[in-house]
């Protein structure tokens, strides 16, 4: 197509647009643009589908509401463009710059290519890799199956959006505004989303390894089974309530709260043997006696819990945070408690008691055989008579920990720190 040819549809389309007499709908099907200049240009409602738009410059055009379904805008200037409702399935913006472009509420989805026949030829994704959408409004578009691997999405608004099943790996979303968006069974693998916006956003077996969540605001987003693996959490939001993980586990909890208060005559111990528990805020809650063997419990919250006599063993409690919980007697045989907080819990040793409430004379201490507390800290515990044979500290902080009754058969403590902390007097006389 040549310029002049171009031009007169431009004019043409824009009588079109105004409702002036002889204007003419811009229908630019499968057109060659490759390189045009049409930076400022209405091209609102126009048809572009299949159109080739590399190379372009369409700083601040209107693209709104317009059918470019397969279209290509490879390593087009974008800059401040307008794609409100557009129908962009299928769309290759491959290298084009994006800074400060509209995709609210477009249509990004992956769509079928049909041949002179109208049948199915392929189906096809629009391919975003590596561009550069920095600032940019994506509120409520459907980026559905798009492909975002190493994307610039810096401080991108996508509220309410859908990414769901989108390939963002490695991509750059520091700062960005997903207040609400599904981006269930999304690949950010190795992404950038420190400071980002997730509170209810629907994270659904996301895979999050190796990326940076420093920082971000997860308030009431669906952890369920998302893959948190290497991922830096450190200032993170990640607070999940247990109304969250469904009718059963919500009830599990509601039932133990009555069965403590009334000493087991009414209500039911807490019994989530193995459940996917991961992020759950449980502080300050009564979760005596309570049954968590095997359960995932990594990076939950349980500040000031009661957990006396509760069952955690072979549970996985990596990043946990137990800060002045309340641990007497707990079994955590096996566990893994890696990076886990236990600043100022306690661990005493309860007592044993008959039916009738009467002492034994018996005391039941807190059971840490086998458990891996690398790089876990327990600042400040008082770890009373507690049994840690053969477990792992790794880099473990003990730092004024009293440890002086505990037993720490097949410990190397040689691993941790224990500046001021109190070791039994064996220990002591050898050093």
């Amino acid at each position: 197509m040549t310029p002049l040819e171009l031009l007169d549809i431009l004019k043409l389309h824009d009588s079109y647009l105004r409702g002036r007499p002889g204007g003419k709908r811009a229908l630019l099907s499968m057109a060659v643009l490759k390189g045009y200049s049409l930076s400022n240009v209405s091209l609102r409602l126009a048809v572009l589908a299949g159109a080739n738009l590399a190379d372009c410059d369409l700083t601040c055009a209107d693209l709104s509401r317009a059918d470019a379904f397969g279209a290509s805008f490879a390593r087009a200037n974008l800059t401040g463009a307008n794609f409100t409702q557009a129908d962009l399935r299928g769309t290759d913006f491959r290298g084009a710059k994006l800074q400060g472009t509209v995709f609210r509420h477009a249509d990004l989805r992956r769509g079928k290519l049909l041949d002179a026949d109208g049948i199915d030829v392929r189906i096809v994704h629009a391919i975003l890799d590596g561009a550069d959408l920095e600032g940019s409004d994506l509120s409520y578009a459907n980026f559905e199956g798009a492909g975002l691997a190493g994307a610039n999405l810096t401080d991108v608004d996508c509220e309410g959006a859908r990414i769901f099943g989108c390939d963002l790996s490695n991509a750059v979303l520091e700062g960005a505004n997903f207040q609400g968006a599904s981006l269930k069974e999304t690949n950010l693998r190795g992404a950038n989303l420190k400071g980002a916006d997730l509170r209810r956003a629907d994270l659904d077996q996301v895979d999050l390894r190796d990326s940076n969540l420093s920082d971000a605001n997860l308030t009431g987003a669906n952890l369920q089974m998302a893959r948190l693996d290497g991922a830096d959490t450190s200032g993170a939001n990640l607070t999940v309530m247990p109304t969250e993980f469904g009718e059963d586990v919500e009830r599990a909890f509601r039932q133990h709260q009555i069965w403590v208060a009334s000493n087991g005559v009414k209500g039911v111990r807490c019994e989530l043997e193995g459940a996917e528990l991961c992020h759950i805020d449980l502080s300050g809650m009564n979760l005596e006696g309570a049954n968590f063997q095997n359960a995932n419990l990594s990076g939950a919250k349980l500040c000031q819990a009661l957990c006396s006599m509760a069952d955690f063993s072979g549970a996985n409690l990596e990043d946990a945070d137990f800060t002045e919980a309340v641990l007497d007697g707990v079994n955590l045989r096996g566990t893994k408690l890696c990076r886990a907080t236990l600043t100022d819990t306690s661990f005493q040793p309860v007592e044993l008691r008959t039916a009738d409430n009467r002492p034994t004379g018996r005391f039941w201490s807190a059971n840490l055989t086998d458990s891996d507390l690398s790089d876990a800290i327990f600042w400040r515990v008082n770890l009373g008579s507690c049994n840690m044979t053969d477990a792992r500290v790794e880099n473990t902080d003990f730092r004024d920990a009293d440890l002086s009754s505990v037993n720490l058969t097949g410990v190397d403590l040689g691993r941790a720190v224990t500046d001021s902390a109190k070791l039994p007097e064996s220990l002591t006389e050898a050093v």
